[in-house]
């Protein structure tokens, strides 16, 4: 017949593994917060790069406009507005992608998580079945 390990013991084992999964759990909100406030500073600094761009293209048309550019000039400050625009643009595309890819992890985190604990309580379920069976049995 086997014999399995006591209650007090499984009841260890079991807190044990809750705690370890809390702890996880602590580390994984500890390291997802850590991210986004790295995402904070990045965009934060992007949007000031960008405040400081927009404000030299004003003075730039300022300049133009006061000087009376030539068709040329304007053509060429365009063509320089638009690869600037679109370099912005990409950089923007690289922070969504970041963040949507940040995003995607901690949701197949939590999920994974998740199932854990659902594991963890079909488990605990088991326990509670076995200990309800041994009690009926002792009672007898």
């Amino acid at each position: 017949m086997t014999q399995f390990p006591d209650i007090e013991a499984r009841l260890i084992a079991q807190e044990h593994t809750t705690a370890m999964l809390h702890a996880s759990v602590e580390k994984l909100s500890k390291d997802i917060t850590a991210s986004f406030q790295h995402l904070a500073k990045y965009q934060g600094a992007t949007e000031h790069e960008l405040d400081i761009r927009f404000r030299r293209i004003d003075a730039r048309l300022d300049r133009l406009e006061a000087h009376m550019a030539t068709k040329e000039d304007l053509v060429t400050l365009e063509n320089k507005f638009e690869q600037r625009f679109t370099s912005l643009e990409n950089k923007f595309d690289k922070f969504e992608q970041r963040f949507t890819s940040l995003e995607n992890k901690t949701e197949q985190r939590f999920a994974s998580l998740e199932q854990r604990f659902a594991s963890l309580d079909n488990k605990f379920d088991s326990v509670l079945q076995l200990l309800t069976v041994l009690t009926r049995k002792i009672a007898e």
